[in-house]
């Protein structure tokens, strides 16, 4: 990893995330992995950092500035250990000097089915460098071989903890510690053939999975719509679930309220009311416009850019590989990321859930021969990708779908773009 310099501005709990991929095809369960910072420049001071697992092989490593000041790091190194990540685990929970207390919570996945655990069943250990206190929280069964285990800090600093588990004789294959961002794929821009015409595009950041729900609730803070209208164990019920029973009004906004227009990308008004305005509010004092990705984007995401193989589907000429479908999802949708990527390193982009597009529905598609962002009037908001209802037929890569935009549906979600120049 290069050197880069960090910066925090006027808002004191600026954070910057560095992501690191693991591509070894033989990789198969989570790695252990211990990142060091050495400080080149310095012109800030970086509070303590923690390291968070992700899903296939990603890895995040987050930097909290303590002041309004900048720093630059020289390097980050990376050391891993054993192919299965160690137990007893341990890592880093952070809490700033202001009394900011943050929550994470870890999924532990056993080898075999688990019941009756309770949280007395997990110890912890505060080791190292302790300057905050960190107690166990709400303990939730996901399913017979899932965990969850939410961990606090009850003062402000930073606390190593370790957790094990004594009781359990089924050894843990994988730890999955929240991850509260949206994770991103650089899509250089290029020339490609979208409905039988030549199309330009610029480059782009795109979304590598489908919004969780996690994340919408740490966004909106709840759901748009009243039970049964909302996310259920029935159809999947869970932090990395893709988030659905979302309307593209949703996500979009409306001048429900009294909301107004908060900013206009690609001629949409995004309202203060909505995800996207919302969540760039969140992130980073709308210096980043979240949005929807057009629908010229989303396929030739979907299909690798300019790194295609011309594959049927998103990845892959066998779709059982690349999506969760009708005939494999079990009438469920499933964890994002637990198929296969396609080319630029994106998951989900033909099965899983269906997902919201920006642009009004239009029989003349593309609208445009360079960026085109298509109709400025219509009745039907696009949406793509094949769910986990869908048939084999409707999982293609150019597959068209509309809806109108105050439609929830079970097998519908969105995955999210930034303008490349906009992403830190």
């Amino acid at each position: 990893m290069s050197g880069a310099t960090i910066v925090a501005g006027a808002d004191p709990s600026t954070r910057f995330y560095i992501e690191i991929t693991y591509k070894e095809a033989a990789q198969t369960d989570a790695k252990a992995v211990t990142y060091a910072v050495p400080v080149g420049a310095l012109v800030g001071t970086p509070s303590a950092s923690f390291l968070a697992f992700e899903i296939k092989r990603q890895y995040t490593f987050r930097i909290e500035l303590s002041g309004s000041k900048d720093i630059e790091f020289t390097a980050v190194t990376v050391s891993d250990y054993d192919d299965v990540a160690p137990f007893p685990v341990s890592y880093t929970a952070v809490a700033n000097g202001s009394g900011y207390i943050e929550t994470d919570s870890i999924t532990f996945e056993f080898s075999e089915p688990v019941s009756g655990l309770t949280a007395a069943d997990f110890i912890i250990n505060n080791g190292g460098t302790l300057t905050g206190n960190a107690t166990k929280g709400v303990l939730t069964q996901i399913d017979a071989t899932h965990w969850k285990l939410a961990i606090r800090l009850t003062a402000a600093g930073d606390a190593t903890v370790t957790i094990d588990v004594p009781r359990i004789s089924a050894e843990p294959k994988a730890i999955v510690i929240h991850i509260p961002f949206i994770s991103m794929i650089p899509v250089p821009g290029g020339t490609t053939t979208l409905n039988s015409t030549s199309v330009t595009l610029s480059s782009f950041l795109i979304g590598k999975y489908e919004v969780t729900q996690k994340q919408w609730l740490e966004v909106m803070g709840g759901w748009p719509t009243a039970a049964p209208d909302q996310p259920s164990a029935t159809y999947g019920l869970g932090d990395y679930f893709p988030a659905y029973y979302i309307s593209w009004e949703d996500i979009v906004g409306t001048s429900a309220g009294g909301a107004t227009i908060g900013y206009t990308e690609k001629g949409i008004d995004y309202y203060t009311n909505g995800f996207c305005y919302k969540l760039s509010l969140l992130v980073n004092g709308l210096t980043k416009h979240y949005r929807l990705p057009t629908e010229a984007e989303w396929e030739y995401a979907a299909k690798g850019g300019q790194a295609t193989s011309g594959f049927t589907y998103s990845g892959s000429n066998t779709i059982g590989n690349v999506a969760w479908y009708g005939s494999t999802a079990g009438s469920m949708m499933h964890f994002i990321g637990t198929k296969q990527e396609n080319e630029l390193g994106i998951f989900d982009m033909s099965g899983n859930v269906r997902e919201w597009i920006g642009d009004w529905h239009d029989a003349a598609y593309p609208s445009s021969t360079t960026n085109p962002t298509g109709a400025t009037t219509g009745t039907l908001r696009v949406y793509r990708d094949g769910s986990w209802n869908t048939a084999v037929s409707g999982c293609n890569v150019s597959t068209r779908y509309g809806w109108a935009p105050n439609t929830i549906n079970p097998g519908v979600g969105f995955r999210l773009v930034l303008p490349l120049q906009n992403y830190c």
